[in-house]
């Protein structure tokens, strides 16, 4: 899933393929340009609370060259790209425990139980 894309924005951000089971570490993609140290995949655990101070930190300290160049739409839509995909790792891995709940689920609503005896 891409959040934002090269055409109207700086960013290039998605939701980075992973193996893990781990809701934390989920990784995002927030690249700030084309070039490698521009690129930066990280850690849901190691991503701001998405709030503009919060965020506007983080993007100092995380891409210290590019920041003083970066406007205020540029820090706004990295704060939004952070929001969705915390929103997104949320809601799949509340999806996952449903689909193993229901996995579950043998049809006896949890207080029945079947004999043998019951199907003669």
């Amino acid at each position: 899933m891409s959040y934002y894309r090269w055409s109207s924005s700086n960013w290039y951000a998605f939701w980075c393929t992973s193996d893990t089971e781990e809701i934390q570490e989920e990784i995002l993609a927030l690249w700030w340009g084309m070039d490698e140290d521009q690129m930066i995949n990280v850690p849901r655990r190691d991503l701001p609370l998405p709030k503009f101070e919060n965020v506007d930190i983080w993007l100092d300290s995380t891409f210290s060259s590019w920041y003083n160049d970066m406007s205020l739409r540029d820090k706004h839509e990295a704060m939004i790209a952070i929001t969705e995909f915390l929103e997104d790792t949320e809601n799949h891995y509340a999806e996952k425990i449903r689909d193993r709940i229901d996995s579950l689920d043998d049809g006896l609503c949890g207080t029945e139980r079947g004999t043998e005896v019951d199907n003669i």
